[in-house]
């Protein structure tokens, strides 16, 4: 049950000051709202319209939000196919950094600007744990291939990178570039053959 838009509402409702119980009123009732707050139920988009509505919460049009996505999902493939134009949409990403901050997609965002410090910005890596219980699998996955990325800059042997060449080996076999993927197989098992 992952939607960022629950935290959004909770984010909004804490800001205007309001109880559960006015919020709530002529929509749900507060116990219902508490769990969708709570990211423990995700509700239909006509209560998502009506408590957005009363929020006075606005969001991109679709086809915005699909740009920015589109971006986004561009900008992880090219990182992990460790493509030349990787600068390129990066610059893109960083041009629409308003836009994306408003975006349904902004814990996407978020792991950009993690990716695009080169994982050195705590705050942000504070930021993004915040947001762990909104992620969706997609998201999520990132999120534990950063932290894989950082843990490595901590243990000598390197073990951590020849998992992250073996994970980089599978989104490639999901790609279909079957040769990039076999490199990536072979440099994880000649790498952990010298780690142990």
């Amino acid at each position: 049950m992952n939607d960022i838009r629950n935290l959004f509402i909770h984010q909004k409702r804490l800001e205007k000051g309001l109880s559960l119980e006015e919020l709530a009123d002529g929509i749900c009732s507060p116990s219902y709202l508490s769990r969708i707050e709570q990211n423990k139920v995700v509700p239909g988009e006509e209560f998502y319209n009506l408590l957005e509505t009363k929020l006075g919460i606005h969001y991109l049009e679709d086809q915005e939000e699909e740009r920015l996505n589109a971006m986004l999902d561009s900008y992880f493939k090219l990182y992990f196919a460790e493509d030349p134009d990787l600068p390129l949409v990066a610059k893109k990403i960083n041009n629409s950094a308003d836009q994306m901050k408003g975006s349904r997609h902004f814990i996407k965002y978020l792991l950009f600007t993690y990716f695009f410090s080169s994982f050195e910005n705590k705050e942000i890596q504070n930021e993004l744990k915040k947001y762990q219980d909104f992620m969706k699998q997609e998201e999520a996955e990132l999120y534990e291939f950063s932290l894989s990325l950082t843990m490595d800059e901590k243990r000598e042997n390197g073990l951590m990178k020849v998992f992250q060449r073996k994970a980089r080996g599978i989104r490639l076999m999901d790609q279909h570039h079957y040769l990039k993927a076999y490199w990536y197989y072979v440099k994880f098992e000649d790498n952990l053959n010298f780690c142990f």
